[in-house]
């Protein structure tokens, strides 16, 4: 007889099939998180500072991180928009973002290979990758680095908000 392993805490259960143009209400309803939240502190293994709800967005399209910065402030996120992973680095070598937004398509090195580098820097850190145009190769390629979240840029904005707002709720978690 096999033995029955104790299940994980969860806030949430949903039936499936969910009708596909409500199924993140009560999703986003279990994950929303106080904007108070908002205070800086200190994270317990790095002396870097830790602003809650901070996104940092890699993209060297300055229009997408524009509308990003725009759709998260809906959020009560702050979002710092840098367009190549050596600027990435930098900042995140400055302080702990709670979710990192990448775009695969990077001028310095591709989104994926970017990935290591900045858990290198972050072990933790939840990172979204964004690609414009998705392939099987490619999804497969993204999909084997420790990420977050993959998301497809043709997609609806708020199947990203929903991923950004996860990856904050889990950053707030381990704190």
């Amino acid at each position: 007889m096999s033995e029955r392993k104790p299940f994980l805490p969860v806030d949430l259960f949903m039936e499936k099939p969910q009708i596909p143009s409500q199924p993140l209400r009560p999703v986003e309803a279990a994950l929303r998180v106080d904007g108070s939240q908002k205070a800086a502190v200190t994270h317990k293994h790095t002396k870097k500072p830790h602003l809650h709800n901070i996104i940092l967005c890699v993209d060297p399209d300055s229009s997408k991180t524009a509308e990003y910065g725009r759709i998260f402030a809906e959020g009560g996120w702050e979002v710092e928009a840098v367009p190549t992973l050596k600027e990435a680095v930098s900042r995140m070598k400055q302080v702990k973002f709670d979710c990192i937004v990448i775009d695969v398509d990077l001028p310095d090195m591709a989104g994926y290979d970017a990935v290591p580098v900045m858990k290198t820097i972050d072990p933790g850190a939840n990172i979204v990758v964004t690609v414009g145009s998705n392939t099987k190769e490619l999804e497969t390629r993204v999909r084997n680095e420790d990420i977050f979240y993959y998301y497809i840029k043709s997609f609806d904005v708020e199947e990203l908000k929903l991923a950004v707002r996860s990856a904050i709720t889990a950053a707030h978690k381990r704190d």
